[in-house]
């Protein structure tokens, strides 16, 4: 079953899946030049689009030697146009913060606001127990404080005391359209 942490890993991928749908169809020169991600990045974030059943190589003749290009599937052409409005909202809430949008959050950012959505918080212990090591939990919830979509206070329990974070107004509505995806992406495996 498929779920946002697909679309996590590699970095790349839904900045490439929104690319496709800006412009398909499109060669791997064209994603590479409009993304700024390496040659390897947007090879592997296609395999895994590919794997997903989101996006299929064109049957067209290449042009001017250049690769088969690329274009989305029916479905992921719209899940496209949910991956768009959630970059064009990432952007807009980071312009607040004056710090860079999506594309240099950590993998799992985006699992942790979904996780929070759905139970209200999430503390650490429960970030490492979905499968975040705890490197990459740290970096994602520094991230999403630094965005502004998550704030903590600590809760004592017994003699120790725990971070629990819960969404901002901004990271609610930033995760509802996380959710449509997640939601889109576990209909989808479930086929």
């Amino acid at each position: 079953m498929s779920s946002i942490r697909d679309l996590e890993q590699p970095k790349g991928c839904i900045k490439v899946l929104a690319c496709l749908k800006e412009r398909q169809p499109a060669c791997v020169s064209d994603i590479i030049r409009s993304t700024g991600l390496s040659q390897e990045g947007v090879y592997s974030s296609l395999e895994r689009l590919e794997e997903l059943d989101i996006l299929r190589t064109s049957e067209e003749e290449p042009v001017r030697g250049r690769e088969n290009p690329r274009s989305l599937t029916e479905w992921g052409d719209r899940l496209g146009n949910i991956v768009l409005a959630l970059i064009c909202t990432l952007r807009e809430i980071s312009g607040k913060h004056n710090i860079d949008p999506y594309l240099k959050m950590p993998v799992g950012s985006l699992s942790i606001l979904v996780h929070t959505y759905h139970s209200g918080s999430i503390t650490p212990k429960e970030a490492i127990s979905m499968g975040l090591c705890i490197t990459s939990a740290s970096s994602a919830f520094r991230k999403l404080r630094g965005l502004g979509l998550v704030y903590y206070y600590k809760k004592k329990r017994f003699r120790r005391t725990t971070k629990v974070h819960k969404l901002t107004e901004d990271g609610k509505y930033l995760t509802r359209l996380l959710d449509i995806i997640d939601v889109a992406l576990q209909w989808k495996g479930d086929d």
